[in-house]
């Protein structure tokens, strides 16, 4: 399993409107790939804190000022890069967000990776980490 460096403590909170209402999470996730990836060849993620699972369809991904659902994502040229060990921010829409308290969470990626041969590139990375949420 790699190591827990990817998901970022600092990034785990609950996402506002400007009025204050909660709408979600998000967290910091730092891409692995020690070229960079193209956002294209990024299938998809799944997120589980606790026993709770979100899709694809609850989650967006924010890399610098740009922000994807993830199938923005698979129409973006491949010019459109995350690079190496730089953090995209994950958001996922849950109203009402998560309860202050310490979680266990686990991000699935998966990904296209051209030139693995005789790897399934299609295979899922897990990482799990325990994230803490304050208020």
């Amino acid at each position: 399993m790699p190591e827990p460096y990817n998901l970022l403590d600092s990034g785990f909170k609950n996402v506002r409107t400007p009025d204050g209402e909660i709408t979600g999470f998000q967290l910091l996730f730092k891409g692995t790939y020690y070229r960079g990836v193209a956002v294209a060849l990024i299938q998809d993620f799944e997120i589980a804190v606790g026993q709770e699972i979100f899709k694809r369809d609850k989650i967006t991904v924010t890399m610098g000022n740009r922000t994807f659902t993830l199938d923005e994502m698979a129409k973006q040229p491949l010019d459109v890069r995350w690079p190496w060990l730089s953090a995209a921010k994950l958001t996922v829409d849950k109203p009402g967000g998560l309860k202050p308290g310490i979680y266990d969470v686990e991000v699935t990626m998966r990904m296209r990776i051209s030139y693995s041969r005789g790897v399934d590139p299609a295979a899922p990375q897990k990482y799990k980490k325990k994230l803490t949420i304050v208020m």
